[in-house]
């Protein structure tokens, strides 16, 4: 069964490549975009009110669950 499934997912990740590629390029540029947009919240500042707005709005219980980990 091992080899089997060896096999069929070898076959299936052959197949998909080309799909996975085209799809990966795009996704490095949503990836890149979302850490520049972080980068410069950052660097301004704004990411503190974010954060501060965010906890605000969220109820207590998954406030508390947060700090747990």
């Amino acid at each position: 069964p091992l080899l089997l499934l060896a096999a069929l997912s070898r076959e299936l990740l052959v197949r998909w490549r080309g799909k996975m590629l085209k799809a990966s390029s795009g996704l490095k540029m949503v990836v890149g975009a979302l850490l520049v947009i972080a980068g410069l919240l950052t660097l301004t500042g704004y990411d503190r009110a974010i954060q501060t707005s965010v906890e605000n709005s969220l109820p207590s219980w998954a406030i508390s669950l947060a700090t747990i980990f």
